[in-house]
């Protein structure tokens, strides 16, 4: 039963998961002729993932050594599932933050840090990830949350 809610969960985290609900994102905002939103929140997710890859290579460290539930060919840290997580699904919550009311944000905030959590949460219990790798993974997102709310604010006044 835990398995299946966790590769249930973790599906969210995978690139093919983020490609398509971001694709639909984009025609979205495009069709709502909203280009400058499109180009950073591309340039975002692409410059997150670049740095996954990125730190991956150098660390190069092993996945955890045991009984995974899922297969993963890749390095392990930082945890690219949780590193997208936080970008992902932070810049559609930035995106929406200002239209919100008090008692909305608190709710999607509170959704938000559930979602991430057990995304992370999941890949330590699928057996693909350490605490470590989860963590430097919410830390890396943030800091390219971070970037993404500085360029979505410049977007803003201009």
């Amino acid at each position: 039963m835990l398995n299946k809610l966790f590769l249930f969960i973790t599906a969210f985290g995978n690139w093919e998961a983020i490609v398509v609900a971001g694709s639909l994102v984009c025609v979205y905002w495009l069709v709502q002729k909203k280009y400058p939103l499109v180009l950073i929140f591309l340039g975002t997710l692409i410059g997150t993932e670049a740095s996954v890859y990125i730190i991956k290579h150098l660390v190069a460290r092993p996945r955890p050594f045991g009984l995974a539930i899922i297969r993963e060919d890749s390095f392990s840290f930082p945890s690219g599932h949780a590193t997208i997580a936080v970008v992902f699904y932070g810049f559609l919550l930035l995106v929406l933050w200002r239209t919100l009311h008090k008692h909305t944000k608190r709710v999607l905030l509170l959704s938000y840090l559930l979602w991430v959590f057990l995304i992370g949460l999941s890949r330590i219990y699928l057996g693909v990830h350490y605490l470590s790798d989860v963590l430097a993974g919410y830390i890396l997102g943030i800091g390219w949350l971070w970037i993404a709310s500085i360029l979505l604010q410049k977007q803003k006044k201009s």
